[in-house]
């Protein structure tokens, strides 16, 4: 308020609305080479809502994802403060493992590489100290959720031309190029 007062600050702030670009980022998408995305604001907050209605939020969340990354803003760090979760966030890969131990976490936000690493450390730590036998017996759980290819897709098509306002023909060009061959790849 004094800054406003001195003149050294604004009196307002802009009016805000729906359609206005929040943020560009670059993404290699499904293409392999670096492009920029201008994400608007209801994007982004599409993107957190999304991610509130998918993932179960405990009291404290951990994210390892740098917050250039689009999911680590939108749904790391967004999702859980709109969720009103305590955010554990690490910013150094070599103390994760010390981190996440630390912060207890409820919800984990990450990439698919982090849970591998996790799961291979989690299985040389049981390994080393003989609980290998009775760990695997704990975890003996799987969950999918199954849904016919046509349901998927269609999915897939009316989030992506609706919510993120791509064409019909990128959303079926990177389900043939990319989402359909890892499916068979590592869900079939």
């Amino acid at each position: 308020a004094a800054l406003i007062k001195e003149g050294a600050g604004f009196s307002s702030f802009p009016e805000v609305n729906g359609d206005m670009t929040a943020a560009i980022v670059f993404t290699s998408g499904t293409m392999n080479y670096s492009k920029p995305v201008m994400l608007s604001q209801s994007a982004i907050l599409t993107n957190a809502c999304d991610a509130l209605a998918n993932v179960a939020i405990g009291e404290r969340a951990f994210t390892s994802l740098p917050f250039y990354h689009t999911y680590g803003l939108t749904c790391s760090v967004l999702s859980m403060l709109i969720g009103k979760a305590h955010l554990y966030i690490n910013g150094n890969l070599k103390t994760v493992m010390r981190d996440i131990y630390l912060a207890n976490p409820h919800t984990m936000l990450t990439v698919p590489l982090m849970l591998e690493t996790i799961y291979s450390k989690m299985w040389q730590t049981a390994e080393e100290a003989g609980k290998a036998k009775g760990l695997r017996k704990l975890l003996d759980i799987k969950i999918f959720i199954d849904a016919d290819a046509d349901i998927r897709i269609c999915r897939r098509i009316k989030r992506d031309v609706t919510k993120r306002g791509r064409s019909l023909e990128s959303v079926i060009t990177q389900y043939q190029q990319t989402v359909k061959p890892m499916h068979e790849k590592f869900v079939e």
